[in-house]
Parts: structure tokens; C-alpha cells; sequence
């Protein structure tokens, strides 16, 4: 009974914070909302807001947008906040100064939390930027942008909460977001006048030759040369109904094996660990697994040196992406249109099964709710190691 209570009682708060917050932006939208010619002229200082989101996948994605910042802005001071994991993989991005970790919101309740900014408010005033970009559609940190003091300022314009910027840039609701979330990163970049394409290149994970010479260690101990043909999997991610069976990925690894010169690194956290050595017991294959022993960067490396990794919906698939290795990306229960990892292959199955019960969203656009609530991930199943077999033969020139 209490925990009903307390459930009813955050989700009775939900509706009014949401309530006073449309109130707030529809008033504040009727007397501030004026947009401003930029003055781009001698911008020295930048912010990017990226204090929300803390995937490594998401990070990876919002980073297409520094370069074409830095190559705007040679000579300005670029700095990132930034919620920690996500950190991690912009570490020695060249493209940016400083990251500065945004910690303000870890402990935060539904409520704190939207004042959780207040907290950096004046540091990030002291700094006297001169443009502020925000990825982040929530009106906290729309507000942190207006209260840096920087005279231009662009973000989202998400449910009539962009009256506190200079320039807002469209960001439709959920359901219609019909395109890559990198290239809704790049809107904010091409709102400062910035022809940003999504092409290759773009995304880099940049690593140093501490992560170079832990990659080389680690294929060198386990037998793993230059000359083989390294092919990299994760059967693990964050979500587990966005993961395919782990008995496929074991069929897939002894399919694999059978490849000339075919060497196989399993990827992942230490929670991958555990199924990886399940794995073992279902095939004769031997692969090394580097799920647990290595961090994001070390992760990177060794994903660079893959000629082709095959992965579930996860921030593998977009660390390849930022890399030279190929990418087969396996898709279910959400978005390839939205998250798929750019610019490579994924093979993507999504249909109405009467087994399921659901009914499923053919456009890929959103992922369904029910889906993260059924019993069995059904539309994972539908891929068949077959299917993964021809689009690897087909990439690896089989």
C-alpha cells in the first residue's frame, strides 16, 4: 500500500511540475518571446550543453556537432558540460578545451532536479561566454543558457520552451522525430550559418597511444594478429529486450569461426562478462572476451582495429561508427531511423506477430512502450543468423 501511495503521489507531482511549466513557458512566451539577429562577431568563449543525456552511444552521436563548431570558431575556447558517464568518450576530443562534468542532478528527485542547475549558474556566468548551445530540449538547462549572461544563445525550441533563446531550432514531438538524432544535433550547428552535412568522417572517437598500446597487448596475448580478420560482437547492452538471444550470437560466433583468418573479440561492461562465459558452454568457438577488462577509450581502440563488429542496439554500435570497423547494428523494439549508428549496415526487423500481441509501429519512428513491457522481445527473435551470415559475407567480401 505505501508503495502504491508513494507511486501515486510522484505521479500526481509529475502532472503539476508539467502544469506550472506549460503555464510558465506560455506566459513567458507572450512577453519574451523575441528572436535576435546572432552577433557572431569575435566570439572567443562557447558553451555546449550536453547535461542530460549520460549514454556513451548519445555522446558519441551529439559529438558530429563540435567539429563543425571548432572549424567555425578556429580561435575560440570550446567547453563541454557534460553528465558523467558520457565524459568519458569526448576525453581527449580535439575539438574542445574543457569538459566540464555535470554532477548537479545525481541524488536529484523529480522536483530538485529542476533546480539543479541553479548550482553551476554563477560558475558558468563567471566564464562570460559569448554563445551558448544547448542539445537539451528540458527548460532547466534552456534557462542555465539565458543565465550564463551570453548574448547569443540557441537550443531547441521543444513544446514552446525556447522563449529564453536568441535562436530557437525546431525539434518535433516524439512521435514525429523522423530522422537520425545526429542530424538534429547538426540543426543547432546549421542555425549559426554552418553548412554541416552528416558524412563520413564526421564522427571521430579520438583515443591516445595509451589506449593504442593497451590495444596492442591485449590481441597480442590473445593471439590475435594484424593479419587476421578481427570481427567484434555485443550480445549485451542496456536494455535487455533491445538484445538478441545470446544462443544466436553463440551460433552466429561458430558461423563466424569458420571464416578464414576470422578472429572474434566480445565487447561489453563487466555485466557482460557473466553471459559471455555462458556463451562459451553453447558453442565450440573460441573468441576472447574484453567485456570487463578494458574502459570506454581502451574499448574504442580495440573496436578500431575490428574490421567489422556486430552488435545489438547499444554504444558499441556507435563507438564503431566513430572508428574504421564496419557496423551491423541489430534492431527491435526501437528506432533504426532514429538511433541506428551512422552510416553503416543494420539489419532491422520489426513486424506485427499474433504471438506478440502488439502492434507495432512499421515507420521504426519511436519504440513502443508495450514492447519494454511484454514478456519476450519478439521482433529480436525474428532475426535469424542467417541474415547476419549473408550481410557479413557481403561487407567482409566473402
Amino acid at each position: 500500500m505505501e508503495k502504491y501511495i508513494r507511486a501515486v503521489f510522484w505521479r500526481g507531482l509529475t502532472w503539476i511540475k508539467g502544469i506550472l511549466l506549460s503555464l510558465f513557458c506560455f506566459f513567458g512566451k507572450l512577453v519574451m518571446d523575441k528572436e535576435r539577429k546572432l552577433d557572431l562577431e569575435g566570439i572567443s568563449r562557447i558553451l555546449v550543453i550536453h547535461a542530460e543525456h549520460s549514454s556513451i552511444g548519445d555522446a558519441v552521436l551529439f559529438s558530429a556537432m563540435l567539429f563543425p563548431i571548432r572549424k567555425k570558431f578556429p580561435k575560440a575556447r570550446i567547453d563541454v558540460l557534460i553528465r558523467h558517464p558520457a565524459e568519458k568518450i569526448l576525453e581527449y576530443n580535439k575539438n574542445i578545451d574543457e569538459i566540464i562534468p555535470y554532477t548537479a542532478e545525481e541524488g536529484a528527485n523529480l522536483i530538485t532536479r529542476e533546480f539543479a542547475p541553479l548550482k553551476i549558474a554563477a560558475q558558468m556566468r563567471k566564464r562570460k561566454y559569448d554563445l551558448v548551445i544547448t542539445s537539451e530540449h528540458a527548460f532547466r538547462f534552456i534557462w542555465l543558457s539565458y543565465a550564463s549572461g551570453a548574448r547569443n544563445r540557441i537550443g531547441y525550441d521543444s513544446q514552446g520552451r525556447g522563449f529564453l533563446l536568441t535562436k530557437k531550432v525546431a525539434y518535433p514531438e516524439y512521435q514525429k522525430r523522423d530522422k537520425l538524432e545526429l542530424e538534429y544535433y547538426l540543426d543547432l550547428v546549421r542555425a549559426l550559418g554552418i553548412e554541416a552535412k552528416a558524412e563520413k568522417g564526421l564522427l571521430e572517437v579520438f583515443i591516445s597511444k595509451k589506449e593504442e598500446k593497451f590495444a596492442d597487448g591485449f590481441l597480442r596475448d590473445n593471439g590475435i594478429s594484424k593479419k587476421d580478420t578481427i570481427i567484434g560482437i555485443h550480445a549485451g547492452g542496456g536494455i535487455w529486450k533491445k538484445r538478441w538471444p545470446l544462443y544466436k550470437f553463440a551460433k552466429l560466433a561458430g558461423e563466424l569461426a569458420k571464416m578464414r583468418k576470422a578472429k572474434i573479440i566480445a565487447f561489453g561492461g563487466e555485466e557482460d562478462v557473466l553471459p559471455y562465459n555462458e556463451m562459451r558452454k553453447m558453442t565450440d568457438a573460441k573468441f576472447a572476451i574484453a567485456a570487463g577488462k578494458c574502459n570506454v577509450l581502451e574499448t574504442a581502440a580495440l573496436v578500431g582495429r575490428c574490421k567489422l563488429v556486430i552488435a545489438n542496439d547499444s554504444a558499441i554500435s556507435h563507438i564503431a561508427s566513430g572508428t574504421n570497423a564496419r557496423v551491423i547494428a541489430l534492431f527491435g523494439v526501437d528506432s533504426p531511423i532514429r538511433w541506428g549508428p551512422f552510416g553503416n549496415e543494420a539489419i532491422m526487423k520489426h513486424e506485427r506477430r499474433r504471438e506478440c500481441g502488439i502492434i507495432c509501429n512499421y515507420n521504426y519512428l519511436y519504440a513502443i512502450d508495450d514492447c519494454f513491457e511484454s514478456k519476450a522481445p519478439f521482433c529480436m527473435n525474428l532475426i535469424e543468423v542467417a541474415d547476419v551470415m549473408k550481410e557479413t559475407r557481403k561487407i567482409l567480401m566473402y
